[in-house]
């Protein structure tokens, strides 16, 4: 199967007030209309032999509600957070009906059953308007976002999502479709390669990566952006999408601006990599625009049948267990520290767990001569 993925790179609003989100989402539906029948693409229910019909189109990380640090849980559940399923991915839901195709994004969520807890959720949409795939950012930037981590609520959310599941499937699922299987990482989780490694071994072969990914770190010199994705792809052997926010406005003109941010902050270069680590389709470049490229499945699924550089099946796992036996980060932090401390961020960071500092201790990390007692 060969398939046009296209990912919509927005030119968004911050949301303080509901009615900013129902704005950002009437645009989006517009423009996925433009993505499936003006972009130079057909569709699956295109009439026509399409080469590559459209099948996935992809959005970017707070797509719907903006960024925002300053809003409190009132306020979130007031007019920030939705449900999902809800009303939100039903209306994207009829577009995907329409089409034929799947669509992908990330939200803020909130759930009955993690109450005062923020999700941050990347979700996929069937092309039966039905949410078929949700997952949870393992690793907010907890410099920046006030979301909630599975793993700030561990215990209770193996609880919920974990019947019957192993901690893989429970928190890294991947979702079989007849576009490919297809799992899901945030932002700042594409940091981490065991997370991509985690959804590759549970069977992902295209990992999409809804993103807000800011400057100075999108381009060069640091480029940590096109680093990470090629990398996720190559070692994965699976294709990543990755949308990014090409702009980020601070709020509808009128309205109370909270909190302001440089408009290209967010700065775009949305990507699509294939499973040689080659970019197939780039935009690289900030505003609103798409991304297209050709996923090619039976392509993927050939080269996975190599034995040369099959980095998968070359895992020597033996000596890892030994590197993870000992917890770093604390589990259920969620749980440990009242909502006010939770919330302030810098009562999330490595220093103030004593994290770094036990680094120092094991020998792991060398003190700086700022820091030692010995000059």
């Amino acid at each position: 199967m060969r398939y046009t993925a296209i990912i919509i790179q927005p030119d968004h609003y911050n949301v303080w007030y509901r009615k900013t989100l129902e704005k950002n989402l009437k645009r989006y539906l517009d423009l996925i209309d433009f993505a499936c029948t003006s972009a130079g693409t057909t569709t699956a229910k295109s009439k026509s032999s399409a080469y590559a019909p459209v099948k996935l189109v992809s959005f970017p990380e707070f797509f719907l509600q903006g960024f925002t640090t300053v809003a409190d849980i009132d306020k979130y559940k007031k007019d920030i957070l939705i449900t999902i399923p809800g009303e939100e991915t039903e209306r994207l839901g009829e577009k995907a009906k329409k089409y034929g195709i799947y669509i992908c994004g990330a939200a803020l969520e909130t759930l009955e059953a993690f109450e005062g807890a923020i999700l941050n959720c990347a979700f996929i949409i069937g092309p039966d308007g039905r949410v078929v795939h949700k997952y949870h950012k393992f690793t907010p930037a907890i410099q920046w976002e006030l979301s909630t981590s599975p793993h700030d609520i561990f215990d209770d959310y193996i609880k919920h999502f974990g019947r019957g599941k192993s901690l893989l499937q429970t928190f890294f699922p991947v979702t079989e479709t007849e576009i490919g299987n297809l799992g899901t990482l945030i932002c700042m989780d594409g940091h981490f390669p065991e997370i991509s490694r985690s959804l590759a071994l549970n069977g992902a072969e295209i990992l999409i990566r809804p993103t807000a990914f800011p400057e100075p770190i999108t381009y060069e010199p640091r480029n940590w952006w096109e680093i990470e994705n090629r990398a996720r792809a190559l070692e994965n052997v699976a294709y990543v999408v990755a949308p990014n926010t090409g702009y980020l406005r601070s709020g509808v003109d009128g309205e109370e601006h909270v909190q302001t941010f440089p408009r290209a902050f967010l700065p775009g270069d949305s990507m699509i990599v294939d499973f040689e680590g080659q970019i197939i389709g780039r935009t690289q470049y900030p505003g609103e625009t798409l991304c297209i490229g050709v996923i090619d499945l039976e392509g993927l699924r050939e080269r996975r049948c190599e034995s040369a550089r099959n980095f998968l099946t070359l895992l020597r796992t033996e000596p890892f267990a030994e590197a993870y036996k000992d917890p770093i980060y604390p589990a259920n932090l969620f749980s440990k520290l009242k909502w006010a401390d939770y919330t302030a961020l810098s009562q999330r960071s490595p220093e103030a767990l004593g994290l770094i500092t036990k680094f120092f201790e094991k020998g792991i990390y060398k003190k700086p001569k700022s820091q030692r007692d010995d000059d």
